[in-house]
């Protein structure tokens, strides 16, 4: 279960960096029949299926939120730099 989790995680903070929303609510939506699936074939109280549903959604959107932050911080780090250029350029002659 940890294994999946990670993948989850990282699923999540690829596709922020990489798609916008709509490919990542089919995602969202694959996610959830696929754990719904296993949780009516896994014999558990009432409280263990509902943190079966739960946790990968909640894993996979906050991942997904931190990988749209990373796009954004990595963006403004690169057009900042690539607007400094021609001042560094400037300077030295």
């Amino acid at each position: 279960m940890m294994y999946a989790a990670v993948a989850v995680a990282i699923l999540g903070f690829i596709l922020g960096l990489k798609f916008r929303l709509r490919l990542v609510l089919g995602i969202i939506v694959l996610l959830f029949a696929c754990s719904l699936v296993y949780c009516f074939s896994y014999d558990a109280p009432l409280f263990d299926k509902i943190l079966i549903v739960l946790g990968p959604q909640g894993i996979l959107q906050s991942s997904y939120f931190l990988g749209l932050l990373s796009r954004n911080v990595f963006s403004a780090f690169a057009q900042r730099k690539l607007s400094s250029a021609p001042e560094q350029q400037a300077q030295d002659s």
